[in-house]
């Protein structure tokens, strides 16, 4: 699981201060791109060189609880399924509340709380932009997608992939 840090802008919100139900997907799309460098893919160089795209081929968003300007957020991003050609991930977005109490003696401890505010799950395919056809993606990505691979998930599981 890959971990960010942010809050919500004046410009990620409406004219009420919550935040504008589609800016949710640039949370999801920040922490994705942030992924990809870390695993040094270039997402330019792999269009232009090596003439390979990774679309995004269907997009959802449940929310939970609002988001309101000033809020602390985490987002974390985790893959969910990988087919030879596609694969899924889950992005959630955490609202950071007030400080954490302890059990035993009721002393702050320092520590937020977070609550699950939104979840935005996504499919992926990896395209061969020659000919636009999806095509399978190689063993150091499918190494990149193993270290964000959701534990309680199974690698073939019963839902049908894009592949």
């Amino acid at each position: 699981m890959l971990k960010l840090h942010s809050h919500i802008k004046m410009s990620d919100t409406d004219a009420s201060g919550n935040i504008f139900f589609a800016n949710i997907f640039r949370f999801m799309s920040d922490i994705y791109e942030d992924f990809l460098r870390r695993e040094g893919f270039n997402i330019q160089e792999s269009m232009t060189k090596e003439k390979v795209a990774i679309p995004f081929v269907h997009a959802e968003a449940d929310y939970q609880r609002p988001l309101v300007l000033g809020d602390e957020i985490e987002i974390q991003l985790e893959c969910e399924e990988m087919g030879k050609t596609s694969f899924h991930l889950l992005t959630r977005i955490y609202k950071k509340t007030g400080k954490k109490t302890g059990k035993k003696t009721g002393k702050k401890t320092g520590k937020k709380t977070k609550l699950e505010a939104a979840q935005i799950r996504t499919i992926h395919v990896w395209m061969d932009l020659k000919n636009k056809k999806k095509k399978p993606f190689p063993g150091s990505f499918r190494k990149s997608l193993e270290k964000i691979l959701a534990k309680n998930v199974f690698r073939q599981g019963p839902k049908a992939l894009v592949d």
